[in-house]
């Protein structure tokens, strides 16, 4: 019986989750260019009961263009945001691998710096979003951590100038399942 529960959560444990991702894109030929891309996301989460847990959400990206030649500019974004989540995990598929289903909330902000069709430097965003992942425990204490997608989200985001208008977005992603490696990420999660 303790065997079994070798790879089951438990109330009062943590979590500590987290993605992250490099990108370098270059281009050639008459619209040279060269950008890097790196985004953070990093969680903390506190077990409740052996089903649910709470948690921060924190995130990170930092985006550089550079286009050499006659149009040469660099432009830099940085983005950051704070978050809350909470998680049920509903399905248990053998003793490794666990479902769950998950709901957050987050501000944000975005520093833009050199865009020359930008009327705004920065742009704040409050979000909502629900979706559902999975964990494959590959030892008693190591995850490998899979967020499917956010099957649904709403954004209110407001550019940081005088007389601006909130832009609002609903996204209901029922089709990522068509192939859900396109719009999930894989994360490590530890349990202590």
């Amino acid at each position: 019986m303790s065997h079994a529960q070798e790879f089951n959560f438990q109330k009062g444990d943590i979590l500590l989750e987290g993605n992250a991702g490099l990108y370098f894109t270059k281009r050639k030929g008459d619209w040279q260019s060269k950008s890097t891309s790196l985004t953070l996301n990093p969680k903390v989460g506190y077990l409740l009961t052996e089903k649910f847990a709470l948690g921060i959400d924190l995130g990170y990206g930092l985006y550089k263009n550079i286009l050499p030649g006659e149009r040469s500019s660099d432009s830099k974004t940085q983005s950051y945001r704070f978050g809350a989540f909470g998680r049920y995990y509903f399905l248990e598929l053998g003793k490794r691998f666990k479902t769950y289903t998950e709901g957050a909330v987050s501000y944000g902000f975005t520093n833009y710096d050199n865009y020359a069709n930008f009327d705004y430097d920065k742009l704040d965003s409050y979000a909502a979003s629900a979706g559902i992942g999975a964990n494959f425990f590959i030892t008693r204490k190591v995850a490998i951590g899979y967020s499917f997608a956010n099957l649904i989200s709403y954004t209110i985001a407001k550019p940081d100038m005088p007389d601006a208008d909130n832009v609002s977005r609903l996204n209901v992603n029922v089709n990522s399942f068509h192939n859900f490696f396109e719009s999930g990420q894989f994360s490590l999660t530890f349990k202590f």
